[in-house]
């Protein structure tokens, strides 16, 4: 983060500076996701992804049994806004 809010609040002392930052700080969408602070939200994840273990499965960085795997590909989903479809396993 260039320019979190943590400068204010850690050398001033004064957490409504680092609130301020924060609330200020743009929504930013990449590859962990959007993050974004504002009034009322604290918390910086405004989406999230399905994935799963699979240990039969086969990792392609070190081709060894055991692979996180992403069943809908690069589909994420907002806060609230999940698919309808079950959560899948290794399973099936």
């Amino acid at each position: 983060m260039d320019r979190s809010g943590c400068g204010d609040g850690h050398r001033g002392g004064m957490p409504d500076k680092f609130e301020q930052a924060m609330f200020e700080y743009p929504a930013r969408t990449g590859p962990y996701g959007t993050w974004n602070f504002g009034p009322n939200d604290y918390t910086s994840s405004d989406d999230a992804r399905e994935i799963f273990y699979d240990p039969v499965g086969v990792s392609p960085d070190n081709q060894a049994h055991g692979v996180y795997v992403n069943p809908n590909g690069t589909a994420r989903f907002a806060i609230g806004g999940w698919n309808s479809n079950p959560p899948r396993s290794g399973a099936g």
